[in-house]
């Protein structure tokens, strides 16, 4: 049998980790959620101010989560573009539908008085 004693088990060296940006993770998510049809274009608006502010944060304090910025964003812009052309496309059928109706009538008045 060995008489001689061992050190006790030291867990190895690991360095601390970096945390990660509150403003980048929010920006994700509000970038995510702006896919909401007619609910998301305040959320794009939320997802690009919180995109920005966590890009200026992170190069200051070089927290981690410029990834997650960079993708929100991406999405809040995106987003803010599709919400833009789907409002476009909602008003372009409207005036349309308004001016299809008023032929409409036009037509029947003149047919009603032969």
């Amino acid at each position: 049998m060995n008489n001689y004693h061992q050190a006790p088990f030291q867990p190895p060296y690991q360095p601390p980790v970096k945390k990660t940006n509150g403003a980048s993770i929010a920006a994700l998510v509000c970038g995510i959620v702006a896919f909401i049809p007619f609910f998301g274009g305040l959320v794009a608006i939320a997802a690009v101010i919180l995109g920005i502010i966590s890009l200026k944060q992170i190069s200051y304090t070089k927290d981690q989560g410029k990834g997650m910025a960079i993708a929100g964003l991406i999405c809040g812009s995106v987003s803010i573009l599709l919400n833009l052309m789907l409002l476009f496309l909602i008003l372009i059928g409207y005036l349309s539908y308004q001016e299809g109706y008023s032929n409409y009538e036009m037509q029947n008045y003149y047919n009603a008085s032969i």
